[in-house]
Parts: C-alpha cells; sequence; structure tokens
C-alpha cells in the first residue's frame, strides 16, 4: 500500500472515531468531505445519496444537509437536518447548520431557538453565540446581542477573532448611542488589528460624534496611511473638516477623492456645497453640473443647483451695484 493510500486510511479511522461512526459510514464521509472542500457539493450529494438510499445514518443526513448549505439549497439542507435531528437529537453540528439555513432565508427565530439548542449541548460553541448576537441585533434586541458578545470575550480561549467580536459589540453600542463604549470596543479592535481601515473610520465617527474632532482626523490620518488610493477615507477626512470650517482643506481632501474616483457623486456634491460656502459660485455649479451628468435624477441635486445659480446670479448683481 502506497503512501498516498495510507493517507487516506487514516484519515478515514480518525473520521471514525471522531464521529464514532462505523468505517463504511467514515469512509463516504471523509470522500464527501474531500468534494465539498473543492467546492464539488454536487459530487459530495452524489457520494451521500449512494449510501443513504439504503441506509439511515444521522452523520451522513448531516453531512449531505451541509454540501446543500454550501450549495445555496437551504430547504434541502433543512429537511436533511431535520432527519439527522430525528435520527440524533444530540447532533450539537446539525443543529447549528440547520440555524445558518434558516438565517440565510431570514427565518430569524428559527435560527435563534436552533443557535440555542447548539449552546445548551456545547456551551463553548462560541460561532453559535457570535451569529445569535448578529440576529439579536438585527432584531434590534441590542442587549442580548451585547450579552452573547460579552460572553465570547470572556470565556473564548482563542482571541484570534476578537478584534471582529469588539467590533461587533461596538456597533450595537454604537446604534443604542453608547459611542464612549464604542470608542472602547473599537479601540480594543485595533490594539488586535491595527490595520483594521474600517474600525479606524467607525471609531473616528464615534469621535466626530462626541465632539472629538482632532482624534476623529488622527483614526482617518492612520486610514490615509493604510490605504492612500481609498477614495472614502479622503471623503471622511474632508467632512471633519468642514465640522472644522477649515474649508480649503475640506476641497483639498474632496479634489483627492475625486482624482482617485471621478465617479464619486457624494465627493462632488460635498465639494460643490464647500465651494458654496467659500463663495466660489462658478466652482460651485461646475460641481453640480458633474453629479447631474452622472446620476441626472438624483434626489436634491436640482435643487442644490439651481441654488447655486441663484446665489452666483446675486453675486453679479451686487458687483454691478458697485
Amino acid at each position: 500500500m502506497n503512501n498516498f493510500s495510507l493517507n487516506i486510511e487514516e484519515g478515514i479511522l480518525r473520521i471514525a472515531k471522531k464521529y464514532n461512526i462505523t468505517l463504511d459510514e467514515a469512509r463516504i464521509l471523509y470522500f464527501g468531505i474531500m468534494h465539498s472542500l473543492k467546492g464539488e457539493f454536487d459530487n459530495a450529494i452524489i457520494i451521500y445519496n449512494e449510501y443513504l438510499e439504503k441506509q439511515s445514518s444521522p452523520t451522513l443526513f448531516g453531512a449531505r444537509g451541509e454540501a446543500y448549505l454550501k450549495k445555496g439549497d437551504y430547504d434541502k439542507a433543512i429537511n436533511d437536518f431535520n432527519i439527522a435531528l430525528k435520527l440524533n437529537n444530540y447532533e450539537t453540528d446539525a443543529y447549528f447548520s440547520r440555524a445558518e439555513a434558516y438565517r440565510e432565508l431570514g427565518k430569524y427565530d428559527q435560527a435563534i431557538e436552533d443557535y440555542s439548542s447548539t449552546l445548551k449541548l456545547n456551551q463553548n460553541y462560541f460561532a453559535a453565540l457570535n451569529n445569535r448576537a448578529l440576529i439579536y441585533f438585527e432584531q434590534n434586541k441590542y442587549q442580548e446581542a451585547i450579552n452573547d458578545y460579552t460572553t465570547i470575550l470572556k470565556e473564548a480561549k482563542n482571541q484570534d477573532s476578537f478584534d471582529i467580536t469588539y467590533e461587533n459589540r461596538g456597533d450595537v453600542y454604537e446604534k443604542i448611542g453608547n459611542y464612549d463604549m464604542a470608542i472602547e470596543d473599537y479601540t480594543k479592535s485595533i490594539n488586535f488589528n491595527s490595520r483594521n481601515i474600517k474600525v479606524l473610520r467607525k471609531r473616528g465617527l464615534m469621535y466626530i460624534k462626541t465632539g472629538n474632532l482632532d482624534l476623529a482626523i488622527n483614526d482617518v490620518n492612520k486610514a490615509i496611511e493604510i490605504d492612500p488610493s481609498n477614495s472614502i477615507n479622503f471623503h471622511m477626512r474632508a467632512g471633519i473638516y468642514d465640522l472644522k470650517r477649515d474649508y480649503n482643506h475640506a476641497i483639498e481632501d474632496l479634489s483627492s477623492a475625486i482624482n482617485i474616483d471621478n465617479t464619486f457623486t457624494d465627493a462632488f456634491l460635498c465639494r460643490g456645497n464647500t465651494y458654496l460656502k467659500m463663495n466660489q459660485y462658478d466652482k460651485a455649479i461646475k460641481d453640480y453640473d458633474v453629479i447631474l451628468k452622472l446620476k441626472p435624477r438624483a434626489d436634491g441635486l436640482k435643487n442644490a443647483h439651481e441654488i447655486a445659480i441663484e446665489m452666483k446670479n446675486y453675486a453679479i448683481e451686487e458687483k454691478n451695484k458697485k
């Protein structure tokens, strides 16, 4: 027997031991998993079908359900998980995966019920806690979401994904208006991953909402250092400069955003508005004209364009009086 065959047999033996199943079941599961790892879900399903047409196996019904789940066939996945759980209602992974299918279908109450069943069987199933928290957030059950994220942060020994967990909990605190706690969590997230531009911008937004504009600029500066080709970073910093009434720097940043993306309508709009504040009507009108060409039906833009024209005409009239 060559080394390749030995590796397969060793893999099958490990699977049999892990799932407490027969060698025949383990063999089917092994090759099904190999196909799924390569994205060949239909081939995996065919292999599972060949066995399940002859005899039942909660593990293989669950495995076929996983293949359907990854394929996006959620109803068939749920059906297989139902069978697996009917055969063995202690199949923790089946509860979790059925919850995932329900979540994809937008059936959040059923998903929460299955995540909760998963946690009853294994209180350290942190993926279930995380995903249940995500649904609680969508359902505006913010304290429940915070509780789940807090449990993960207290109990999980593997901290590899803590940056995401702190970010998610920070999002909940932001949603309920607790900006100081949001800043604290975003800071902890950044401590785990200092190059996460998205979280830097989120913390920057919290600093804006708490009136700490200089700290907000510092965060956006870091984001720009990490990715100077990101137009959103310049657009956000321009907004902060606008709040500080530093219109020249705002114009510079909006121009940088436009140089990166010349279809960035929000940047044109903000620059046009800033030019208006600086009484530079011709430049404002030019920016509004660009927007109207890019998005001729954009809400509000025609009014802004008309205002710019009216203000320009008013300035000309006042100049001619002198």
